[in-house]
């Protein structure tokens, strides 16, 4: 009884084994996974797909024309780029159907790295011929207009800080370092020195605010004199000995440096050789105090009479002053 029960167990354990082994011999073999094509990106190919996207295009069919070109930016110039003037070429020919497509957010993010502010030259178009960066500057005009019309266009927050880039201040201004200490500067420049053996060392410094710390409240609708930095002029004698000594300077009403909204952006100072002052935010554009978006892009360039900063150059948003606003309108 006991050797039937045992060859019994036996013939089991083969039968397991031999259907095993019968399962792994009919089961499908997978075949390994293809390679990803690689784009033909030689002239030839580029051309042929180039002329196909034209005769689309000709034949006022924006869609055929688009979903020809996507594939060769997106593998050409995108990821892998191509000749300048060529890259250029393509990213406009995808732009301009973007746009008859309706989809004018694409078509400006796609000229974003070839867009020119007036009378400036970027890296982007720097190489192209003159026709192409018309074509280019036509096709961004176009797509701006739908585009920027919505707040929510990323695509137009970056052409626009390009362009208020542009306007900054050249390499004249310089950062000059004080040569003496400002106690609670948080930033600070020095001054070109008036001509004499005896001239004193000047920097314009900036200090924290009135209020060591300011709630939302307090700067919404808040005093700027206690909520916005303090500039101060600080002097010591030329001999580099002695006490520094430092008195108030009125900042101007229109300066980002008074608006509450603004003027907690950390800031840099720097000084031409005319002794005129930029202060311009570390990050430009800066984030907004309350709201925390993204502004224009700010700087203020300053003229120190005596001890007070006189406003010769604005760039960026600014609430406009009651009598200014009554003066716009007539009223």
């Amino acid at each position: 009884m006991a050797k039937r029960k045992a060859a019994t167990s036996a013939l089991l354990g083969a039968a397991a084994i031999l259907g095993a082994a019968l399962t792994t011999l009919v089961m499908p073999i997978r075949p390994a996974a293809a390679e990803e094509p690689v784009p033909d990106c030689s002239a030839r190919a580029i051309a042929r797909t180039r002329a196909a996207f034209q005769a689309a295009y000709d034949a006022r069919d924006y869609a055929a024309a688009s979903a020809i070109i996507a594939p060769l930016w997106e593998a050409c110039v995108r990821d892998r780029p191509a000749a300048p003037a060529l890259g250029a070429a393509i990213a406009s020919d995808y732009a301009i159907a973007a746009h008859r497509t309706g989809d004018d957010e694409l078509c400006l993010d796609l000229l974003l790295d070839y867009a020119r502010p007036p009378g400036a030259t970027v890296a982007g178009s720097a190489r192209l011929p003159a026709a192409l960066r018309r074509a280019i500057d036509h096709n961004i005009g176009l797509c701006r207009v739908r585009a920027c019309a919505s707040q929510m266009s990323a695509a137009c927050a970056s052409l626009r800080i390009l362009e208020q880039s542009a306007r900054l201040v050249g390499p004249e201004f310089r950062a000059a370092p004080c040569g003496f200490g400002v106690e609670g500067a948080t930033a600070s420049v020095a001054l070109p020195s008036a001509s004499g053996a005896r001239a004193e060392a000047r920097c314009l410094a900036l200090l924290p605010p009135e209020l060591a710390e300011v709630s939302l409240g307090e700067r919404e609708g808040g005093d700027p004199a206690r909520v916005c930095p303090r500039a101060v002029l600080a002097r010591r004698g030329s001999t580099g000995e002695g006490r520094v000594r430092t008195e108030p300077v009125a900042l101007p009403d229109h300066s980002f440096l008074r608006d509450t909204g603004l003027c907690c952006a950390e800031v840099e100072l720097t000084v031409a050789p005319d002794g005129r002052v930029a202060a311009t935010p570390v990050e430009n554009p800066p984030e907004h105090c309350l709201s925390g978006h993204r502004t224009d892009v700010l700087q203020d360039v300053f003229a120190l009479r005596g001890t007070k900063l006189v406003l010769q150059r604005h760039l960026g948003a600014r609430s406009t002053p009651p009598a200014e606003a009554a003066a716009a309108t007539g009223r």
